[in-house]
């Protein structure tokens, strides 16, 4: 019996093998820009949060600020520079109080 042999060495690419190399490579490079373009967004998120997450203590503070306003202002309190303005006042009455009494008494 014989053997038969191929006619076409196994070591020479087929016309199917370079399609096959081609399309690898052309899967490569879109895998690579698929990874550059989710690295790019991942970088971009984490500036995001990082941002925010340098702002939250000023928001909270704001957010504290205006709710404390709220607070005050339902309860009719009076704000610092009110109170100033009141002690003021009354420190002037009692001075021109003590001047009239004084008057009163010669």
């Amino acid at each position: 019996m014989e053997t038969q042999t191929s006619t076409t060495p196994e070591t020479e690419p087929t016309p199917a093998d370079g399609q096959a190399q081609n399309g690898a490579a052309g899967l490569s490079d879109r895998i690579k820009d698929r990874a550059r373009l989710v690295r790019a967004q991942l970088d971009a998120a984490e500036a995001r949060a990082r941002k925010t997450w340098q702002e939250a203590p000023v928001r909270l503070r704001d957010a504290a600020k205006q709710a404390f306003g709220k607070v005050r202002d339902g309860l009719d309190l009076p704000s610092r520079r009110e109170v100033n303005e009141l002690v003021r006042r009354i420190d002037e009455l009692d001075r021109k109080l003590a001047e009239y009494e004084s008057r009163k008494a010669r």
